[in-house]
């Protein structure tokens, strides 16, 4: 019992963390579209150059370790805007190493010969959390500004999330838009991962073969 517990939690650990991490590897991809799709140029009266350089600085800060405070070459950051992107890197840590972890836990049940058997013995749990991105999908697509307020004040507990355009024209780059972009992305790696674990656990391999054979030691 204990056994599949883990197992579930490494499960949705590892489809939540490596959706994040592979949405985070896109962000560039994705801003880079959406910099000239809503001329984000215009908007911050940068040059595209310097609206791409902002941003991937501050891309490099929240993946980077150790890497100090956040500088901005043509943006100008308040404390309380520092303060935030401080805590946002720690979130980002927080999923890449529960990305990790889950990695190494479905590899030692992997050596073990042991996923695909957990998946079919798991498998109303999997199918189960298909329904994860549905829903959120459905929510953030009623109200996405509503949602993406929710979401900040459920994750940060203060206000510096609440950028002043004045004070910290970064924000200027960075609108609702991209991060529903983002969201999407997220989502659709998300229902990726879980379809070839669906279809991973489907496969013949160890269909003829009694489950409990590889659950024996654990």
């Amino acid at each position: 019992m204990m056994a599949n517990l883990f197992f579930c939690a490494i499960l949705l650990a590892w489809l939540v963390g490596a959706s994040f991490t592979l949405t985070v590897g896109m962000s560039s991809l994705i801003f880079w579209f959406d910099s000239r799709y809503l001329e984000l140029n215009l908007v911050s009266d940068r040059s595209l150059v310097q609206v791409e350089r902002g941003f991937h600085q501050v891309l490099a800060y929240l993946t980077t370790p150790g890497s100090g405070s956040l500088k901005l070459t043509n943006f100008a950051l308040s404390a309380a805007g520092r303060s935030h992107f401080q805590e946002v890197k720690i979130i980002f840590y927080v999923l890449f190493i529960l990305t990790l972890i889950s990695v190494c836990g479905l590899l030692f049940f992997g050596w073990r010969r042991q996923l695909r058997a957990r998946l079919r013995i798991n498998s109303t749990f999997l199918w189960n959390l298909i329904w994860l991105p549905i829903i959120i999908a459905v929510i953030a697509s009623l109200d996405f500004d509503s949602f993406f307020i929710e979401f900040h004040r459920l994750l940060f507990r203060n206000t510096n999330w609440l950028f002043d355009p004045v004070t910290d024209p970064i924000i200027k780059i960075l609108p609702d838009t991209f991060f529903l972009h983002c969201a999407l992305v997220l989502l659709l790696w998300f229902g990726i991962l879980w379809l070839g674990l669906w279809l991973y656990q489907k496969s013949s391999g160890d269909r003829k073969k009694d489950l409990k054979k590889h659950l024996t030691q654990f």
